[in-house]
């Protein structure tokens, strides 16, 4: 649970500038590939955490754009990456403006529990990380480049100089 507005700024605006860089690696063309029939496609999973900003803002007040909420999902992966840019970016506006320390202890209803603030925050930076995961995992079988987000991918051992560990 975040307790400090800057720690969330400082924590989750980290995390978004990782994520905007893992969508970067997207293509128009690998949108529409998924791994199962009737599971998430690379578009509606890179698409559901750019929509789940504005969803979950809103319903702790924060007063984000949600317009994305109903858009389908864009055909275009530059799109996709220049809407979470924006919202990633504007949630941590929000909050700072609209929010001090204190307001992280208030309680929400959030899908049917009462969360505090501070937690609804942790909540999206967890949710994203989560998404983010499946999405690479999806990129990796359409064959994209994927960025590491917690580490080196297999593609960037080269650039930082190191030999690839047998199996990665």
């Amino acid at each position: 649970m975040f307790r400090k507005i800057e720690d969330f700024v400082k924590v989750y605006g980290s995390m978004a500038a990782e994520g905007a860089q893992i969508l970067d690696q997207l293509t128009d063309e690998s949108l529409g590939s998924f791994v199962v029939d009737g599971h998430r496609t690379i578009g509606a999973c890179a698409w559901h955490i750019v929509q789940s900003i504005a969803g979950m803002s809103n319903e702790v007040g924060l007063g984000l754009d949600e317009s994305v909420l109903q858009e389908e999902i864009p055909g275009s992966a530059a799109q996709i990456s220049a809407t979470y840019r924006r919202l990633s970016q504007a949630v941590q506006d929000a909050v700072q403006a609209q929010w001090t320390d204190e307001t992280l202890l208030q309680e929400d209803n959030m899908y049917g529990e009462t969360w505090q603030r501070g937690y609804t925050l942790l909540a999206l930076h967890d949710h994203e990380i989560h998404h983010f995961g499946q999405l690479t995992v999806l990129m990796r079988n359409a064959g994209l480049p994927v960025h590491g987000r917690f580490g080196p991918s297999r593609e960037e051992w080269a650039l930082y100089g190191m030999e690839q560990p047998a199996g990665a």
